[in-house]
């Protein structure tokens, strides 16, 4: 869960989001150990002045710039307002498909797959990285069952018993 966009904030909770990526977890035994001294300059910076290496996750960037620390001095708790440490990025593309399956080589859609924009979350080809893909930008409209290509990579997405992909990518087909 996000930090709030408003209100007081805590450090310890700042921590928190950036560690476990939940401002609102429970902060109570093993948790509040493993955060152990907090300053609001290694939060905002993701650095460790207890130690040798960053205790903090960098900062993700995901977030829209008003919603994230500059990092820069003199910090402040309240540039945490609205910062999501496992925000995502949405990507979107042309991807080819074919709901007759891919057969043996991909041709189907390869090489005559109907085009269409498709959404994932992350960065990078869906079909060689595994993201899952759907047909709107929210990310809530799995995209149907079939062989899908980007014209260099073929794959076969399935929807039961859940949504994801079939095997591995494979080049497709020379024509």
């Amino acid at each position: 869960m996000a930090v709030p966009s408003s209100g007081e904030l805590s450090l310890r909770r700042l921590a928190a989001e950036k560690v476990f990526d939940n401002y609102n977890v429970t902060l109570d035994g093993i948790a509040i150990a493993t955060l152990g001294t907090i300053s609001l300059t290694d939060v905002s910076t993701s650095g460790n002045s207890n130690g040798s290496t960053p205790f903090f996750d960098a900062t993700n960037t995901n977030n829209a710039a008003a919603d994230r620390p500059d990092g820069s001095v003199p910090h402040s708790m309240s540039e945490f307002y609205d910062y999501d440490h496992d925000a995502y990025s949405t990507s979107s593309g042309t991807l080819y498909y074919s709901s007759s399956g891919c057969g043996t080589d991909g041709f189907n859609a390869c090489i005559v797959g109907t085009s269409g924009t498709y959404y994932w979350s992350g960065s990078g080809n869906p079909i060689t990285n595994g993201y899952a893909i759907f047909t709107d930008s929210a990310l809530t409209s799995t995209a149907p069952a079939g062989c899908y290509s980007d014209v260099g990579y073929y794959r076969l997405w399935v929807n039961f018993p859940s949504p994801a992909w079939s095997g591995s990518a494979d080049l497709c087909p020379q024509v």
